[in-house]
């Protein structure tokens, strides 16, 4: 395995983790080149996870891309538009921190933005569904140290029935282009169904 091969797989596995630290550059400067460049796995149309349990419908046009590490697919991420480009990663783990509620997961969604030095200029936290599954919304709007431009982040989150996995699909996209983009999000956790063990 070359380094690039190793370092795209490193980079992944690090952006798929709901709940471990993220790399700063991951809430602000994005979408990560990363994602789409190297080796890496291509997903289209249905995307079954039977690992972890769920699937999800790729809109049309739209590709979904993961490492080619087979021991780490749990999901995918997708680059959205033109410049400035926003991106989605759809992902299931274990729920290895234990939440309770989906809304607990995205509380930690907010505290992580905020105590890596990113200025939230306003979080929200809704119920709603992910499949059948009880999920929360976090939508949250935050600017980056040094600069004035506006991002946001909306992720839906679930937990699976027995609390053993977290799911989540998340859009991270520059302000501007949210409206627009949205409709990716909602399109993907209308088609995201749970598959169970």
């Amino acid at each position: 395995m070359n380094n690039t091969t190793v370092l795209t797989a490193v980079f992944l596995a690090a952006a798929f983790l709901v709940c471990a630290p993220k790399s700063k550059a991951q809430d602000c400067n994005f979408p990560p080149k990363e994602l789409a460049q190297g080796q890496h796995r291509e997903y289209r149309g249905p995307y079954e996870n039977k690992a972890y349990g769920y699937s999800v419908v790729i809109p049309t046009d739209l590709v979904g891309y993961d490492g080619v590490n087979p021991f780490y697919q749990k999901g995918f991420g997708m680059l959205l538009g033109s410049e400035p480009q926003s991106y989605v990663f759809v992902n299931g783990e274990p729920n290895s921190l234990e939440f309770a509620r989906p809304a607990d997961a995205a509380s930690r969604f907010v505290e992580y933005l905020r105590k890596h030095g990113s200025k939230v200029e306003s979080s929200k936290i809704t119920d709603t569904q992910l499949g059948r599954l009880k999920a929360a919304l976090m939508v949250a709007t935050y600017t980056c140290s040094g600069s004035a431009e506006r991002y946001v982040r909306a992720s839906v989150v679930a937990i699976s029935p027995d609390k053993s996995m977290l799911y989540e699909v998340t859009l991270f996209a520059h302000s501007a282009r949210f409206g627009q983009d949205r409709a990716v999000l909602d399109a993907l956790v209308k088609s995201w169904k749970h598959l169970g063990a």
